[in-house]
């Protein structure tokens, strides 16, 4: 095969990454879905929305819901060990019980989120999130990092 082949072939090929690269993301509409004590550890859901999304006593362990809108949903007892949920929105959600162990939920959005005897660790990143009119009862946050939170109407 002649260099030119083997150019023009590269140069398509490079053409299609480039495409590729400036493609939007695709925003993921999981909302009102019922998926509650399933395994879905490693799921890669950035930007989704799961309003509403019932995922009670499932497991997201590692999963990555970066800037999702999981306003409304309930999971009372996930396992959401190391979870990157930064700037995820958890308005009026309840996560009771839940396992936070190691989760990043930095600038992360719990106005009038229920969240009683949610596990925490020294892992988990609460940093710059928000907490108005949360519930927090039964929960440890003196071992998590919550440098930057902003704790309002906290109900215990």
């Amino acid at each position: 095969m002649s260099i030119s082949w083997w150019r023009r072939h590269a140069e398509a090929i490079f053409e299609r990454i480039k495409q590729q690269e400036t493609k939007q993301s695709i925003k993921i509409d999981l909302s009102m879905l019922e998926v509650s004590g399933r395994l879905l550890s490693g799921l890669y859901l950035p930007a989704a929305n799961l309003e509403k999304l019932i995922y009670t006593e499932s497991d997201l362990t590692g999963s990555n819901v970066t800037g999702a809108n999981l306003s409304a949903s309930l999971g009372p007892g996930a396992i959401m060990r190391g979870i990157i949920a930064g700037g995820a929105n958890f308005t009026d959600a309840i996560i009771s019980d839940a396992d936070l162990s190691g989760a990043i939920l930095v600038a992360c959005n719990f106005t009038n989120t229920v969240m009683p005897n949610v596990k925490v660790d020294k892992d988990t990143n609460f940093a710059g999130a928000r907490f108005i009119g949360t519930y927090l009862s039964g929960v440890d946050l003196s071992v998590a990092n919550i440098t930057g939170a902003v704790f309002r109407a906290i109900r215990r």
